[in-house]
């Protein structure tokens, strides 16, 4: 088949449309990648050598002003969307869930050619929302999502990095501490968790190294942040080695994308989950709540992420408690690990009835 995914955006969108893409292709299908040709989509697509379609998008947020022209911009994205599949039309369109996907997804629905999504997170974003009545199904990374019509809806859990699949872990000695706000940082994580560090090694409390990435535009700030400390951290915009550090960390301070947390469920790695409070729907709090029924997350509110309460933390795990031990022995089997190869079966599916259903297999 001709494939059409769209996923472009951010990391949290891209890596799993990217990996479902790669199964695809290994399956002998062709697929063309839909991107909003964002600057950083080209650091997360490195891996890909297929063909690309950057569909200039945007998100939808904002006040008034700013939706207004959003939607006028989404009107000419549409058309343009229009316009490519008409000229090279695919049998399938796949939609990640950004708002990238939006213009591909109304294009789809307007030509008629079969759309599935895939919703990654615990509550459905405005993009899945606005599509659901389109698609002919909707893959979801937990099961039973809120607000998507049950009838729709496959549980093919979140599709990961086939650099994932099979990760054994390497524990690092010192131990390291894996701090990332996705790929374009966490204004919070950069400014609390040095704080915290600092607090957490000048308590002599043994030995630690840190990763700490924290997106190209505060590179500097966090580097200078933890002046004094550069014999035990790494700071880094963005790591093309996702896999490799978390196969080394022993434990993990991130934000609650679904990426990011079936990533280290996959990988092993326990973690403190700092929701994005801004999030559309509050979602990131729904996922992480949703991991930590697990026992191998922690979850806490941006409220309550303070240098002290992160230090506090990282005294009660580091380098080798009993709780970080817990944690670790919790994670394994807590998410479906073979995403990709259950969302390429559901579009398989779907263009052949015949195709047995992911979720009797």
């Amino acid at each position: 088949m001709r494939i059409a995914v769209a996923c472009g955006g951010t990391g949290g969108h891209i890596f799993p449309g990217l990996a479902t893409a790669q199964e695809l292709v290994r399956r002998g299908h062709d697929v063309t990648l839909w991107l909003a040709g964002r600057d950083v989509e080209a650091d997360s697509v490195c891996d890909w050598s297929g063909p690309v379609v950057a569909l200039k998008a945007r998100g939808l947020g904002g006040g008034a002003g700013a939706k207004l022209s959003a939607m006028a911009g989404m009107v000419k994205t549409v058309w343009e969307a229009c316009r490519l599949m008409r000229k090279d039309r695919p049998d399938m369109v796949l939609a990640m869930g950004s708002y990238a996907s939006i213009g591909p997804g109304i294009a789809a629905r307007l030509l008629r050619i079969p759309l599935v999504l895939h919703e990654g997170n615990a509550v459905p974003g405005r993009a899945v929302r606005l599509l659901a009545s389109s698609a002919a199904a909707i893959g979801t990374g937990f099961e039973a999502p809120r607000g998507l019509p049950s009838a729709k809806t496959v549980y093919c859990g979140f599709p990961v990095r086939a650099a994932f699949s099979g990760l054994e872990k390497h524990p690092a000695i010192p131990p390291v501490l894996l701090v990332t706000g996705g790929s374009q940082g966490a204004a919070i994580l950069n400014r609390v968790v040095p704080e915290a560090v600092k607090a957490f090694v000048g308590g002599d409390a043994g030995e630690m190294q840190v990763v700490h990435l924290s997106g190209r535009r505060e590179y500097e700030a966090v580097r200078e942040r933890y002046k004094g400390l550069e014999p035990i951290v790494r700071v880094a915009a963005f790591a093309d080695n996702m896999p490799e550090l978390y196969a080394a960390a022993s434990l993990a301070i991130t934000r609650a994308g679904a990426a990011t947390c079936t990533e280290l469920a996959v990988a092993g790695v326990p973690a403190i989950l700092v929701p994005f409070a801004a999030a559309v729907g509050n979602h990131q709090w729904h996922n992480a709540q949703a991991m930590t029924k697990s026992g191998g997350f922690i979850l806490l509110d941006e409220s309550s992420c303070t240098p002290t309460a992160v230090a506090d933390l990282l005294r009660e795990l580091f380098p080798a408690s009993h709780r970080l031990r817990q944690m670790q022995a919790a994670l394994p089997g807590r998410v479906v690990a073979d995403g990709a190869v259950r969302l390429a079966d559901l579009v398989e599916r779907i263009a052949d009835p015949g195709t047995p259903c992911p979720q009797k297999r």
